[in-house]
């Protein structure tokens, strides 16, 4: 009986050390919260780019993640990828979707423009052109315009350039839409459009754990930064795109950040963090993450060039599929 009560204390003694040992792990996390953008909407499949069904399915599979997950995201719409065709009444039949699962949807101009070719007034009328697929669809909702996001994160490669735009964006009272996490999605899915229209599907599988392990480490990196600039880690904003491979992988992707002890936030509330009122005083070519414009306005000096990228594999083969050795969204590499 001594040996059963002393077996008992021992079982009890353990469980209590657990759980202080738990509250402890449970206290010293950080608490972390992120904002889930997408650009593009309502999307392109490469050689599909016409391919109704494709988006359509891509997008509600997406949505639906997104509601497992209670993620409350926001889509960015290119006015061009939905008018600038003959099913555009469908088109924005995606947009209503979003709006419909609880979404947010702001304004990635017309025609995906490069600020840093194009005058101000073009890239001004661009914008507002981008508004054609947006206000008549918010209006009906009852939801305002709200957010601009730059193609490219291209916000003006000269200081003239940049102070003139954020004059009129602030006339036509749009706020910026920042990111201050991404994961080169954009390489990554041109090597799953291939395999998937090879119907490898062993190659999908490689290409969407390289993914998520990118991923990973991207917010390992950026969590990392934001205490160093800030003192403590900041609200992320996520910068990915309607694609097949989010459509496949974001499952993975939001499981891995409940992991690291994400909750999921709207852009708004991410953005009403003091963090993003720091000056960005970045003028150049590059489309740099906020967090990298931030560093110099907290007395940092920016670590750009050793941020995370995709593995060597991805990006040899991206060059080789699309025979480009600068990637599309010219984030320094």
């Amino acid at each position: 009986m001594q040996g059963i009560a002393l077996k008992k204390a021992v079982s009890v003694l353990f469980i209590v050390l657990w759980l202080c040992g738990a509250s402890r792990a449970f206290q010293s996390q950080p608490a972390r919260s992120v904002a889930i953008t997408f650009d593009d909407l309502p999307g392109i499949v490469h050689a599909k780019g016409d391919d109704l069904a494709a988006i359509q399915a891509i997008n509600r599979k997406l949505l639906q993640v997104l509601k497992n997950h209670h993620v409350p995201a926001t889509g960015f719409v290119v006015g061009t990828n939905t008018l600038d065709r003959g099913n555009a009444k469908e088109r924005v039949a995606i947009l209503q979707e979003w709006l419909s699962a609880g979404m947010a949807i702001g304004n990635h101009s017309y025609s995906h423009l490069d600020f840093n070719t194009v005058t101000v007034g073009q890239f001004e009328r661009d914008t507002i052109r981008g508004e054609g697929a947006l206000r008549p669809v918010l209006e009906r909702n009852s939801r305002p315009l709200r957010f601009f996001r730059f193609p490219y994160n291209h916000v003006g490669d000269t200081a003239a350039k940049k102070l003139e735009f954020q004059h009129f964006l602030a006339d036509h009272h749009y706020e910026i839409a920042t990111c201050t996490v991404e994961n080169s999605d954009w390489a990554f899915d041109v090597l799953y459009y291939d395999n998937s229209s090879n119907h490898d599907a062993a190659g999908m599988q490689r290409v969407r754990d390289a993914y998520v392990k990118t991923t990973e480490e991207a917010f390992a990196y950026y969590e990392k930064m934001s205490a160093q600039l800030f003192g403590h880690e900041i609200p992320q904003t996520m910068l990915m795109h309607v694609n097949e491979l989010n459509a496949d992988s974001l499952d993975g992707i939001l499981n891995m950040l409940e992991k690291r002890g994400y909750r999921f936030v709207s852009l708004a509330e991410a953005q009403s963090d003091p963090a993003y009122q720091t000056p960005d005083s970045y003028v150049g070519p590059d489309g740099r993450l906020w967090i990298h414009r931030w560093a110099p306005a907290k007395g940092r000096k920016d670590d750009f060039d050793h941020r995370p990228l995709p593995p060597r594999w991805v990006l040899n083969e991206y060059t080789r599929l699309t025979q480009r050795q600068t990637p599309p969204y010219n984030l320094g590499n």
